[in-house]
């Protein structure tokens, strides 16, 4: 394409798009809803969804029943499952038996290796923890859990557990000479 073709097209270009900027801003709104194929809306008419209006369920969902896991009712808040005393005992022992054969696991680790769903291991853990039937060392996604009590942390899990903040035995130690 020659440049004299290029700036007569895009020259054309440039006018028909001011011509129309110019008759959409000189047009009131009822005549470009018209021209578009859309009616205002009414003043009286709410907006959102008429009451007691839902959308249809789709064909799939409503054919399928709901899988839900046996024994366990849905309930509290956003339709979590509540567990029970007993499951969440059980969970724990689980976890137990599992950093008994293989301690200084990671919390993900332990949910991947047990077949449980994200949700489902904080409550267990914190338990465990409280009851002294697990031990952890290190913090936040570095966190390893080990088997408390009896059982007790490896030596290796031992060796690497912070306990307070570093200089701390001194300054206790200083605390107290000083009382």
């Amino acid at each position: 394409m020659s440049n004299s073709l290029r700036d007569s097209i895009a020259q054309l270009a440039t006018n028909f798009v001011t011509e129309v900027l110019a008759a959409v801003r000189g047009a009131s709104l009822e005549d470009l809803a018209s021209e578009t194929g859309r009616v205002g809306r009414p003043a009286a008419r709410p907006v959102g969804r008429p009451p007691g209006r839902r959308p249809a369920a789709p064909a799939a969902a409503a054919a399928a029943p709901a899988a839900a896991k046996p024994g366990r009712k849905k309930g509290g808040k956003k339709g979590r499952i509540r567990r029970s005393a007993s499951d969440i005992a059980g969970v724990i022992e689980k976890i137990v038996g599992l950093l008994r054969s293989s301690p200084g696991l990671r919390a993900e680790e332990i949910r991947s290796k047990l077949g449980l769903a994200n949700n489902e291991i904080p409550r267990p853990i914190q338990l465990a923890l409280a009851e002294g039937k697990l031990k952890k060392t290190g913090e936040k996604r570095a966190t390893r859990y080990f088997v408390g009590g009896k059982g007790g942390a490896s030596a290796a899990g031992k060796a690497g557990a912070k306990k307070g903040k570093p200089g701390r035995k001194k300054a206790d130690a200083t605390l107290a000479a000083a009382s």
